[in-house]
């Protein structure tokens, strides 16, 4: 198994939670919201190497500029998430992380934000030793950190602590349960709901054997919209642009996907009823929108990079490469 593949199953396991290619996760948001507002951003967060360890940086939209606000000798920056107004961040580092058997682990892994106003970082708590780190925002604005880590007393025991921060790093609630292994088996995080249906509840994605449709639930008709076996990870529906992007993650056995069709991110026009822009290869697609652009990270390792694309024609704006690798979330 090469290091992509080892690359891939880490971070699913370690800071994306697992999914299975079902719709169980999906949430109908017809009765949700009517529009969607995206942010008009001038600058996002990001994850890049430096010369002492993965940091924090912040791009500049209008001077396409990179500037490194956040890095420490000693911690590693493992998982950034932003809020939909891009300004609204909480990251979270660790000294080590890797497999040991079985196993991942994060240790001593700490939680931070970034102030809005003063986009300065500042410590938030020590979330201490773990197996297993799953993070998210809700619709709310709070921040949702949920944590694996083994029992310190038996070693069968895998506590799932969950705590809920909102906006301005004030912790809410915090309180965790124990299942044994034996009996219960692993503990297994609930996936983020994915939003499959459009906001204004006229379009719902959905995945049926190898191949992707979207049903139009006011014609009561079926669009094709691609065939694969690859399971969908993100939707974004992009109503005012008749737009949908979607990532898609395949199968990390390398007998059943090459290296080089591991995922796609696919933009789909839903007034031409096809796909008009696509990338595939051996990324994670992971995305993010404004009011004016795409965003998303591509590639492994030091040859992973954050693309921007222009959303009134799709044109390419700008590629952000930092000597080392970057990423929306965390270097892939």
């Amino acid at each position: 198994m090469d290091k992509t593949i080892l690359n891939i199953l880490f971070i699913c396991f370690v800071l994306a939670g697992c999914k299975d290619k079902t719709e169980e996760h999906f949430i109908d948001y017809n009765n949700h919201k009517s529009v969607k507002q995206f942010a008009a951003a001038d600058e996002f967060y990001f994850v890049g190497e430096t010369k002492l360890n993965p940091g924090v940086y912040r791009y500049n939209f209008a001077a396409k500029k990179s500037t490194l606000i956040w890095n420490s000798r000693t911690e590693k920056v493992i998982d950034l998430v932003s809020y939909e107004d891009m300004k609204t961040v909480f990251f979270i580092t660790a000294v080590r992380y890797g497999l040991a058997g079985a196993f991942p682990f994060v240790e001593n892994a700490r939680l931070y934000r970034i102030d809005p106003e003063t986009r300065k970082a500042e410590f938030l708590s020590d979330i201490g030793n773990a197996i297993q780190l799953y993070s998210y925002w809700s619709e709310e604005v709070n921040f949702n950190l949920l944590i694996n880590s083994f029992d310190p007393k038996i070693n069968t025991y895998v506590i799932q602590n969950k705590q809920l921060y909102n906006q301005f790093g004030r912790i809410m609630s915090d309180h965790s349960e124990t299942s044994d292994l034996l009996i219960s088996g692993y503990p297994k995080f609930k996936p983020k709901e994915i939003k499959s249906t459009s906001y204004n509840g006229q379009y719902k994605l959905l995945s049926i054997s190898d191949s992707v449709f979207i049903r139009d639930l006011k014609n009561k008709s079926r669009i094709f919209v691609k065939a694969t076996d690859h399971r969908i990870n993100e939707i974004e529906w992009i109503p005012e642009r008749s737009l949908l992007v979607f990532s898609t993650t395949g199968s990390t056995n390398t007998d059943k996907a090459a290296e080089n069709d591991l995922a796609s991110l696919n933009i789909f026009n839903t007034n031409e009823k096809s796909i008009v822009e696509t990338f595939s290869g051996s990324s994670l697609y992971r995305f993010a929108i404004t009011n004016e652009f795409l965003i998303f990270d591509s590639g492994f390792s030091r040859n992973s990079k954050i693309n921007i694309i222009n959303l009134s024609d799709l044109s390419g704006y700008d590629v952000i490469k930092i000597t080392g690798g970057c990423g929306l979330r965390n270097i892939p």
